[in-house]
C-alpha cells in the first residue's frame, strides 16, 4: 500500500469518523438559524459552548477509544491552510456584512456574497483536508443562506432555510457518532 494513502485514511478516520466535527458544524449554523427565528441574541454564545463540548468529547470519549495521532509536516500544513482560509473568510465576511444592505438590482448583495463565501470556504477546506462530505455541506449551507437572504430582502424572514440544512448536517454527525460508538466500544 501507498504510505500517502494510509496517512490520508488515518487522517480522515482520526478527525472525522466520529461525527463530532459534523455535529459541531451543524450545531453552529442551527444556533444561528434559531437566533434568527426567535431573535434571542443570547443564543449566539452557545456556538462557543458547542465547540468546548465537542473538544471535551474528543478528549474524554473518542481518544480513549482510538488513541491520538501525530501527522506529518505536510498534513499539518494542509490543516494550517484550512485554518487560514477560515480566518480570511471570517475577516472578509465581517467586511461584507457592512455592505450587505446594498443590493444589485432586486437581489441583495448578501444573497450573493455570503453564500459564495460559504461555498468557496467549504470547498477549499474540503480540498485541503481531503474531507469530501464538506462539498455536500458547502452546497447545503450556501443554498440555505442564499434562500434566507433572498426572502429576507422581500420582508419574509424564513430561518428554516438555515435550520433545515444544519439539521441535516447534525443528523449526519449523530449517525456517524453512533456508528463510531458501536464500532469502538469503551476500552476496558
Amino acid at each position: 500500500m501507498d504510505l500517502k494513502k494510509i496517512e490520508k485514511k488515518t487522517f480522515i478516520n482520526a478527525l472525522y469518523q466520529d461525527g463530532i466535527f459534523d455535529f459541531i458544524l451543524g450545531s453552529v449554523f442551527f444556533i444561528i438559524g434559531i437566533e434568527f427565528l426567535t431573535g434571542a441574541d443570547f443564543l449566539i454564545p452557545l456556538g462557543f459552548i458547542v465547540l468546548v463540548i465537542g473538544w471535551a468529547v474528543k478528549k474524554k470519549i473518542i481518544e480513549p477509544r482510538i488513541g491520538k495521532v501525530k501527522f506529518s509536516a505536510k498534513r499539518n500544513r494542509s490543516i494550517m491552510h484550512a485554518v487560514l482560509v477560515l480566518v480570511i473568510s471570517v475577516f472578509f465576511g465581517m467586511i461584507f456584512i457592512f455592505v450587505a444592505n446594498s443590493g444589485i438590482g432586486n437581489i441583495p448583495i448578501g444573497a450573493i456574497i455570503i453564500p459564495l463565501n460559504i461555498l468557496v470556504v467549504f470547498v477549499l477546506i474540503a480540498y485541503f483536508l481531503g474531507y469530501d462530505i464538506l462539498y455536500l455541506y458547502a452546497f447545503l449551507l450556501a443554498s440555505g443562506v442564499a434562500g434566507f437572504e433572498i426572502l429576507k430582502s422581500r420582508a419574509f424572514t424564513n430561518p428554516y432555510f438555515l435550520i433545515v440544512p444544519s439539521g441535516i448536517i447534525m443528523l449526519i454527525g449523530m449517525i456517524k457518532f453512533i456508528r463510531f460508538m458501536m464500532k469502538y466500544p469503551h476500552p476496558k
